[in-house]
């Protein structure tokens, strides 16, 4: 049930428990391998584990973390090492995606400092969010309308 619930489709949930106000859930990686940015191969080569406590949207009035074990891959043709891509959350970010899309809507919907006291962040941290989603989005680098001048 809970896996239709979270929606993913790289990873499944393998242990869930409810500790005073937060839900902790535990992801597995479907699958068993990945594949090297270098070179395209595949590789299921296990190098390291590195776990990471991510954030994600809030479920029946409670916050959710997700416990996600980020792995390093190492495949022998290239003699190097690289992280599996985790569709999840942005590259070193500790948030899902989908979080980050419900702070800009709210940020939208109100402003930077509301949004902050209503999920005890930062401005700071909101601002970043807001930053990276520009990114995501490639509005950084959207080009300024050019101007009309009468002749």
């Amino acid at each position: 049930m809970f896996e239709e619930i979270l929606n993913f489709w790289t990873h499944k949930p393998v242990e869930i428990s409810i500790i005073d106000d937060r839900i902790f859930v535990k992801l597995e990686a479907k699958d068993k391998s990945a594949i090297c940015p270098r070179c395209g191969c595949e590789s299921h080569k296990l190098h390291q584990n590195h776990q990471h406590l991510v954030q994600d949207l809030d479920w029946n009035g409670k916050a959710v973390a997700l416990r996600i074990n980020s792995r390093q891959f190492k495949w022998d043709n290239c003699s190097k090492s690289f992280p599996e891509t985790l569709e999840i959350k942005p590259f070193r970010r500790s948030y899902t995606k989908r979080y980050a899309l419900d702070i800009v809507e709210r940020v939208l919907a109100s402003n930077i400092l509301a949004v902050s006291e209503q999920t005890g962040m930062s401005e700071y941290q909101i601002q970043h969010i807001l930053n990276d989603v520009g990114e995501l989005l490639n509005c950084s680098k959207a080009k300024k309308p050019k101007e009309i001048r009468n002749r």
